[in-house]
Order: structure tokens, then sequence, then C-alpha cells
């Protein structure tokens, strides 16, 4: 990863993966983490949902009800079971008759029921009034520290006229869909008419609290300052863990008279047609009313779940800091060890993100993160894959006319940095040489002469390779080769000299009348890349290979056509006899010649 090209790719990367959103892959990480909360926590707020199901439908009729029948309902909640409050998510944007909306707004008045209302913030479309909303004076110093302003209503769904004339808060029912069709988000205010109406259950402890007149302990409830105007919902429990009672059962008496004291009670609708069944990361049809169960559990235990503090700078800053130390370290490791590295780093980042969801409520967008070591891996295995495939290339240049396929192979797939350099090493050598060479040469045409000669290396060098032999090269009327280079061979005495014999009698069938001869030595010797930047030349030098060629002289000498020193017929596991103890040109010891026996 050496180069200003592997540089400029790796902070190309970083800024792309800042820079690019993917909500899909966003919503998927967030709700792999939402069962690892909702298993640490479980549901003790003085919350209870009253839910207008199936069997209320049946025993009192279709939706919606007659105002006198809510009014029932809500009468009995409040006066025979004693709630504290009651939020409604239900909307009431039609008048009725004069006689029941004035009688359902008395108890609205009179009672701490928040009626729900909900906005359009796409469309100027119109239904019912609005009741009084908090001034935006009242929250001036807690919206000059929200970095999102709120989202501002072009038409909304609101109260009938005698409800919306009543001084009580009512509260939206907005949720926000995401691309995947889920809902994770809630807006915290939307703003109309120069108002602010806060969600459903804040307003409901807006009352509560009598924030109208000391907004203090009310706004402690709220969500920690961030730049978003909306807010994760908390689903902080399995769904199942919610109470829930039917209003049949509340309008014919038949609820503990206990069970709802006390309580914040959402009245809703649950039935199959009537409610409205939205898409969680929980559960894929939910009643809404449920939602307003989670944020009014979230406001009152404060386990909101919220950003860090300058979350896009601190992910630029950490951005900046790994790629630094990715360039850092690229020339220094090497692909595995990078490889390691960085899947140690996306683990730990990993790891991190789910402690913090789950025990401290603060959610950070992991996809950047996802994206940058997903690109940043994928940039890693492709320079690999890039450098295999040249070196596979500068391997095979090498050594495709020298050595048999399955050898080419296992060195391409092999550990090959060391063909590069030089290494000491133990091989077996053999030069092969023509007689009466020279003479031939003269008496022939060079055409013929150029084709007999390529004839003979046509059929002896299929015989060496497949006795995995090395070709090193061809001088003339000779060949040179060696075993045990550049693959390990433990039997390369006895191979080389079966080539040798396979030699011999090839050159018996198809050239009968020309003469030739075979030495071959054993010894250690430095092989490697003996060529140049502009031809590779894998090829053996040292005393081994001069000891090699001097011995194939010497069969002119003893008149055999296969001689092998001590060392070749020692370790090839064939019949041998000693020939003699010959002092060869350049040595000052005899070097002992053997052949074979037959």
């Amino acid at each position: 990863m050496r180069g200003f090209k592997s540089k400029l790719t790796l902070i190309a990367l970083a800024v792309l993966a800042f820079s690019l959103p993917l909500p899909p892959l966003q919503q998927s990480l967030y709700d792999l983490k939402v069962p690892l909360r909702s298993s640490t926590a479980h549901f003790s707020a003085p919350i209870v949902v009253v839910a207008i199901d199936e069997p209320s439908l049946q025993a009192f009729g279709h939706w919606p009800w007659p105002r006198e029948q809510l009014q029932h309902l809500l009468k009995l909640i409040m006066n025979d079971y004693q709630a504290t409050a009651i939020g409604l998510n239900l909307m009431l944007p039609e008048n009725g008759s004069l006689e029941q909306d004035y009688a359902l707004t008395t108890l609205f008045a009179t009672q701490a029921i928040t009626p729900g209302v909900a906005f359009n913030l796409h469309e100027p479309v119109y239904s019912g009034y609005l009741n009084r909303g908090i001034k935006t004076e009242d929250l001036k110093d807690w919206l000059q520290s929200q970095l999102a302003l709120p989202y501002q209503a072009k038409g909304w769904i609101g109260l009938f006229y005698e409800m919306a004339k009543i001084e009580r808060l009512s509260g939206h029912l907005n949720t926000e869909l995401d691309s995947d069709g889920k809902i994770r988000r809630v807006p915290l205010f939307i703003k109309a008419e120069n108002q602010l109406y806060p969600q459903l259950t804040l307003a409901m402890l807006y009352d509560l609290l009598d924030a109208r007149h000391a907004y203090i302990d009310w706004i402690e409830l709220l969500p920690p300052p961030s730049r978003q105007a909306s807010v994760l919902i908390p689903y902080d429990f399995p769904f199942e863990q919610i109470p829930v009672v039917s209003a049949k059962d509340i309008l014919e008496g038949s609820v503990p008279p206990n069970l709802l004291t006390n309580s914040l009670v959402l009245v809703g609708a649950t039935a199959v047609g009537v409610s409205d069944l939205v898409s969680t990361p929980i559960a894929n049809q939910l009643p809404s009313v449920y939602l307003q169960a989670y944020l009014l559990n979230a406001a009152l235990s404060q386990r909101w779940i919220t950003p860090p503090a300058r979350e896009r700078e601190l992910t630029a800053l950490g951005f900046t800091l790994w790629t630094l130390l990715l360039i850092l370290l690229a020339h220094r490791l090497g692909s595995i060890s990078l490889f390691g590295l960085m899947a140690l780093a996306l683990g730990l980042l990993w790891l991190m993100n789910l402690w913090q969801f789950v025990f401290l409520g603060v959610h950070w967008d992991f996809s950047p993160w996802l994206v940058l070591f997903a690109g940043q891996i994928s940039w890693l295995i492709f320079q690999r894959y890039q450098f295999h495939a040249q070196r596979s290339q500068q391997i095979e240049a090498m050594f495709k006319p020298y050595v048999p396929p399955s050898v080419l192979q296992k060195l391409i797939e092999g550990e090959f940095e060391h063909l590069e350099q030089g290494e000491r090493r133990k091989i077996t050598v053999m030069f092969m040489d023509l007689k009466a060479f020279t003479q031939l040469a003269e008496q022939s045409d060079p055409r013929e002469l150029t084709q007999f000669t390529r004839s003979i290396f046509n059929a002896l060098t299929p015989i060496i390779l497949e006795h995995q032999g090395t070709i090193d090269k061809y001088m003339g009327d000779s060949i040179m080769a060696f075993w045990g280079a550049p693959l390990t061979d433990e039997n390369q005495a006895h191979n080389a000299v079966l080539a040798a014999i396979a030699m011999c009698n090839k050159m018996a069938s198809q050239f009968p009348d020309l003469g030739f001869g075979i030495g071959i030595h054993t010894g250690e010797a430095i092989v490697g890349n003996m060529g140049s930047d502009f031809r590779h030349a894998y090829s053996a030098l040292g005393d081994t290979v001069n000891i090699a060629a001097r011995i194939e002289r010497q069969t002119r000498v003893y008149g055999y056509s296969i001689l092998l020193s001590k060392e070749t017929a020692m370790e090839s596991g064939v019949l041998t006899k000693w020939v003699d103890d010959c002092q060869l040109k350049g040595k000052q010891q005899c070097v002992s010649l053997y052949t074979l026996v037959s």
C-alpha cells in the first residue's frame, strides 16, 4: 500500500464514507441494537393503555362512538378508577350536537385529559380548529439551546369548535416515517399559528406540572438539546409488558378498582380497521397508542436516546486520525497485519457503539464507519489481488519456459518473495552436451542445423521437466538443468539420474548415430534471479555448477555417456560403480567419478 495513489485512495474513501448518506444501512444497524436495549430494561412506570379493541366494538358498536359513549368512558376512568391523567390518542375534529360537544368539552376542561391533534407538514389541508398552544417566548431559552428548529405545520386535523376554546393544551400525534416504512422518531414540537404544540405525552405532563406558570420542572423531562427536531422513540421493553385494559371492561365495570388508580392512562384504538397500526423496529404491526406508552415512560424515567454532542465533528476527527494512522502504518505492516488491525478496530468501535446505546442511551450513527472500513478493506483486498496477479505474471514469465506446469503453479501459489533474491541451496546440476557437434556444424546447412538442434532439445526438454527438473539454459549444443530449486526436492539426485537414463534412451531411439555426454553433480549453489529488470533469468551459480560441467567433459575421456559425482551417486538410490578419481580443471582435490551399472 505504498505510493501517492494508495494514500489518495484512502483519503477519498474517508471523504466518501463521511458524506454519503445511506438510510437503509443506518436503519438496519439501529434496528440491530434496539432488542439489546429492550432486554436490559423493564416496564415499571404507572402507565396503562385503555384499548378500544374488537370486544369493545362488538359490545358497543362500530367506531366512531357517540360523544356521550366516549364521555362516559373518560369519566369512569377519571372519577371511578381515580386515574391521574388521560392522554387521548384519538382525534375529534368534527362537530357533533351542541349538547354533546358542550358536555365533552366540560369534562376536558375540568379533568386532566389531553386531546390529540395532527399536523400536515407538507400541504395546507385543514380540519377542525386548534386550541391554545405554548407561546414561543415561554420556551425561548430552551429553543436557543436546541440546534434544530421545530417543524412548521402547513395544515392540521384539530378539535371541534367548542373543544378548541378551552385552555387545555393539546398534544400532536405526528410520527416520522422512515424510507423503509418503519417509525423510529417523533417530532418533539410542531409550530403552528406561532405557537408550539408538544408531543401528546409531553402535553400531558405539561398540564400535570402546571408548566404554563412554572415550566422548569417540565423542561427537565424533555430530551437534551440536539441538532434534530425529532427524538428517537426508546423501545426500552417488549410491548407485551405494557398494561392494556379493554374499554369494554371499563364500561362494564369488570376492571379491579385499583388497577388504574394514580395511573397515567392512554386511550387509543387497537382494533383492526380502526387503529393506526404502524411498523417499528420491534414489531411489524403495532398500535400507535403503544408509541405513546414508550414516549411517556422515557419522559418519566429520563431514558431518552440522544446523539452525542457534536457527533459529525467527532466522526470527522475520527476519520482523519484513522486514515492518517492507516497511511503511516501501510508501508510498515503487511496486508494480513493491516487487515487484522482494521478488523480489530471495527469490532472495538461496534462494541463501543452497542455499549453506549444499551447502557447510556447514546446513539451515534455507525454506518459511516462501516462504509469506511468496508471500502478500505475492499481496497486492501484489491491491492493484494493486484500484487499477486503482478507477481504471478513475473513468476510465470521467469519460470514457464524452464519448469513443468505443476511446479509453476506451486510457485505462483506459494511464498515466492525469495525468488527475486539470491539464496544458497543444495541442488543437483546436470550438463548434457553433444559430441562432435562442431564438425557437424561446419558440414551442415545453417537452417538444417538449427532445425536438427531444435528437434534434439524438443525431445530431451520434456524428459527433464517430467522429472521435476528446471531448465537453466540452452548453450549451443548443450543443456544445463538443475533439481532442488526453485522448489525443494528431497529426491533431487534420484530424479536427475532417472532423467539422464530417459534422455539416453531417447537419444538411442531417435538419434542413434549422435554421441553425447551427461555430467551430474550434487552440492550447494546460489540460485535466484540472475537476470536484469529487462529480462528475468532464474539460474544457479557456484562451484557445484562448474564441477558438473567439467564432469560432463570427462565422458569423452572415459567413454561413458553418463558420469556422476560421488555425492550424486550416493544420494541417487540407483546402482552405480566407481570409475576413477579424476583431477578436474581448477580443482586441487580429485573428484570421484561414477557411472551407472547398466
